[in-house]
């Protein structure tokens, strides 16, 4: 059996592979508030149907959000995923099927609120460093996703 293991890539977030709805009250002792749901339904005949977790969120009082996305992230998800974690309490479990896409939507959240999302740090002002400082985040919790730097560069250069 697998087990729950989150990865914080700031105290108010973490990420993690596939939760099952044995792992809710390890959630809950471990404190999360909301589960961010990144994986779309279907994507494997034997996972759990996000109705199904987010009944599991219910019942452990736990709220919940269904956000699907594909390794291909547009403006608007990236949006949707700030707006949920301005707006839903913390601590939050974002999960998808290895934690990565979930760890490439913070990164992409990061930098419309920085202060907010990364522990209330002193963020640099640089865009630069600041991308550096997000992938170091991201780095430290066990997502290498130093690819995406020139991603990052175009979308705060084209979309703040």
């Amino acid at each position: 059996m697998r087990a729950f293991t989150p990865h914080y890539l700031s105290t108010g977030f973490a990420v993690s592979g596939q939760i099952l709805p044995e792992f809710y009250q390890e959630i809950k002792q471990a404190g999360f508030k909301t589960i961010i749901i990144n994986r779309p339904d279907g994507e494997q005949n034997e996972q759990p149907s996000s109705a199904l977790l987010r009944e599991a969120c219910t019942a452990h009082g736990i709220k919940s959000v269904y956000l699907p996305t594909t390794m291909s992230l547009s403006p608007h998800i990236i949006a949707d995923m700030h707006d949920a974690l301005c707006q839903m309490p913390s601590p939050v479990l974002a999960y998808c099927a290895s934690g990565t896409r979930s760890a490439l939507l913070w990164c992409f959240a990061c930098l419309h609120s920085p202060p907010f999302l990364t522990d209330n740090l002193t963020a640099p002002q640089d865009i630069n460093e600041h991308i550096s400082f997000i992938l170091a985040r991201t780095a430290q919790a066990g997502y290498n996703l130093n690819h995406i730097e020139a991603q990052l560069q175009h979308y705060a250069s084209t979309q703040l």
